[in-house]
């Protein structure tokens, strides 16, 4: 298909068997990342999502040498509702990459795509603590009732682990350099923790 480059609606065909039409298109991927981008949306632990969930989690935390971070914000995770520190900070990686990448091309596409990353890169923050730790992983199958103290508490995992702050230092910097211009406190802020 390398050759086929002209815009247009296309299918393949074998005897009696045709695929489904597709398109080649310069902007065949948009379809794809505003879907990536609204289920990241629908996705967002700690906000009502208008009929998705109300505000959730508001009763998980991490604990270390004497500090309590609340954790509930960025995204549920892999289907349930747990979340990890790695695979948060890979998602913003790759929607500040792509933003980057459409600076000048198109406009709504980024602006949603740093959207998204800024509300990322807020729970990556709240996971941090003053040595360095973090929480980097946090498994949470249900819904809880929000309030401190009753059965249905969970505790996030924290360690210092080289591998877990290296990910999330690449987003932090990597958000440095994109917001620069237009967040600065946020791209300073990024650049400090990273």
């Amino acid at each position: 298909f390398s050759a086929v480059t002209r815009p247009g609606r296309y299918w393949l065909e074998a005897g009696e068997v045709r695929t489904p039409a597709f398109s080649i298109d310069p902007e065949v991927w948009r379809d794809s990342v505003w879907k990536t981008i609204n289920s990241f949306y629908c996705q967002r632990c700690g906000q009502a999502i208008p009929g998705i969930h109300d505000v959730c989690h508001q009763d998980w935390r991490a604990i270390h040498a004497g500090a309590t971070n609340f954790i509930n914000g960025g995204w549920h995770d892999a289907g349930d509702l747990s979340q990890g520190l790695v695979n948060s900070s890979e998602a913003i990686y790759a929607m500040l990459t792509l933003a980057e990448a459409l600076d000048g091309r198109d406009r709504e596409v980024p602006r949603r795509l740093l959207e998204e990353a800024r509300w990322g890169l807020a729970w990556l923050r709240k996971t941090r603590f003053a040595d360095g730790s973090r929480m980097t992983w946090a498994t949470m199958d249900y819904w809880t009732d929000g309030e401190l103290g009753t059965v249905d508490d969970t505790l996030g995992e924290v360690r210092n682990s080289p591998y877990d702050n290296f990910m999330a230092a690449c987003a932090e910097a990597l958000a440095a350099r994109v917001l620069r211009r237009t967040d600065p406190p946020l791209a300073q802020t990024s650049a400090a923790l990273a």
